[in-house]
């Protein structure tokens, strides 16, 4: 039992360390971020959907570039307003998240796990606002990052 335990909490621990909060990285250099409610129904094929794109740029460097992208799909947005606090493992059939890396190397996308909750502070016609409490591991670089804070959505042509 005791080995458990230990072996437990050297996971907690050791998860604790690795996490980045990417809606922190706004405030640094060369990062920008956007919460953005789609309207290309193309892209979202017919479900109210909300992205939030945290990317990096350096002025004069070439593809360095990069993308953190989390997207939440809501096929029933009335079922999503009514219910204010959703578990994004287990309110699948409410609302649907992908989280994905992107730039000019590739994207990767798939099989990331996306765990945690978002709470509905305000929903209107032209803004969302969210408090997220998201964590994901990102397979393909073995790491955890977290989506922790309060943001809004809000309609922006080109999205």
């Amino acid at each position: 039992m005791t080995r458990i335990l230990t072996a437990l909490l050297f996971l907690i621990a050791l998860t604790a360390v690795g996490q980045k909060n990417l809606l922190t990285y706004k405030d640094t250099m060369n990062f920008t971020e956007n919460n953005v409610i789609s309207t290309d129904k193309r892209i979202t094929k017919n479900m109210f959907t909300l992205y939030q794109n945290i990317g990096y740029d350096a002025e004069a460097i070439i593809d360095e570039e990069y993308n953190y992208t989390l997207k939440l799909f809501f096929p029933d947005p009335t079922t999503a307003k009514t219910r204010k606090i959703l578990n994004l493992s287990t309110d699948t059939a409410i609302v649907k998240s992908i989280y994905e890396v992107v730039s000019p190397w590739g994207s990767g996308g798939k099989n990331n796990g996306i765990s945690g909750q978002i709470e509905i502070i305000e929903w209107s016609k032209n803004s969302v606002t969210l408090k997220e409490n998201i964590t994901v591991y990102v397979s393909r670089r073995k790491q955890i990052v977290t989506f922790v804070g309060t943001r809004t959505f809000t309609k922006k042509k080109g999205w």
